[in-house]
């Protein structure tokens, strides 16, 4: 139990930073997921807070099973599109991969944002077509 708190807490902090800034891998890059009339009303009608309330649920949620399947499952409950939930899935989990130190030592720090910056949002925004608020 101990543990899972440990991974949560570090999980957290990871997501304060990336904020909207997390698939093991890429996904098939075909540009612009997430620009169908249901992801943008979904984009445009909520706010960062809610939407990173979102993200750190289903990040928990999917901690223990290292599986996008389980993260895009969790996104679609919220009424994201499969495409676009594949995206925000990748974004996640590449932040957890390649942000995990800046990011739990100094979420807020600029650190943590270039380090998502350079390793997941170029991706992310290929992928997905939009910037999350």
């Amino acid at each position: 139990m101990k543990l899972l708190s440990i991974l949560s807490f570090i999980v957290l902090c990871c997501f304060i930073c990336i904020g909207f800034s997390v698939m093991s891998s890429s996904p098939t890059i075909q540009e612009k997921f997430c620009i169908d009339s249901q992801d943008l009303k979904l984009i445009n009608n909520t706010t960062r807070k809610q939407m990173n309330d979102i993200f750190k649920h289903c990040a928990i949620k999917c901690i223990l099973t290292e599986s996008s399947k389980c993260l895009v499952t969790c996104l679609q409950g919220y009424g994201f599109t499969l495409k676009c939930s594949s995206c925000i899935a990748y974004d996640i989990n590449c932040s957890k991969k390649n942000c995990i130190v800046p990011c739990t030592l100094e979420p807020l720090s600029i650190s943590c944002k270039n380090c998502v910056d350079k390793f997941c949002t170029p991706t992310f925004l290929k992928c997905s077509g939009v910037k999350l608020p």
